[in-house]
């Protein structure tokens, strides 16, 4: 739920998707962000930052064509 509302803010205040994944990254959330996408937590980092970023990338598209960042 934390991470959609991250996603709404961001798209609202028109971020890049680079930033907010750094941000996301720096929170000390790694363990959950790769439970949430089903990455293992350990030796796969590039893999949790490639999937997070087209996550990203997707989600705050979607945001700003629906108008939830208007």
């Amino acid at each position: 739920m934390w991470l959609g509302n991250v996603m709404k803010l961001s798209a609202r205040k028109g971020l890049k998707p680079d930033y907010v994944v750094n941000q996301l990254l720096t929170s000390g959330l790694d363990s959950d962000l790769a439970d949430y996408f089903g990455i293992f937590t350990y030796g796969y980092h590039e893999e949790l930052v490639h999937t997070l970023l087209e996550f990203v990338t997707d989600k705050m598209r979607d945001h700003r064509l629906e108008g939830v960042a208007a």
